[in-house]
């Protein structure tokens, strides 16, 4: 019975751990859609979620990549900006 118990704490606290790491994904979507210059069209996004590393404090952070057109440079340079501004993200390349 209690290693039963080990088992299901152990469970609880592995479900705690991934929830903690999880991002809504909606609310990444709002804030590319607030920030997204006019004329600049999205044709491919991806997220990759954050793993947990293999050593303690290793943990990596959600990716996300962007792939569309702007019909000038200076509205992709607008957009990257807005990107770099946002709280939500960082390390924009």
């Amino acid at each position: 019975m209690k290693k039963n118990k080990l088992g299901e704490n152990a469970n609880i606290i592995n479900i705690d751990s991934f929830y903690s790491r999880q991002v809504a994904i909606n609310k990444i979507l709002d804030e590319v859609s607030i920030i997204l210059p006019s004329g600049v069209y999205l044709n491919s996004f991806v997220y990759t979620p954050p793993k947990k590393g293999s050593k303690e404090g290793e943990d990596v952070s959600a990716k996300i990549a962007l792939a569309g057109t702007a019909p000038t440079r200076n509205v992709f340079l607008e957009l990257r900006d807005a990107l770099r501004e946002s709280e939500m993200f960082e390390n924009i390349a």
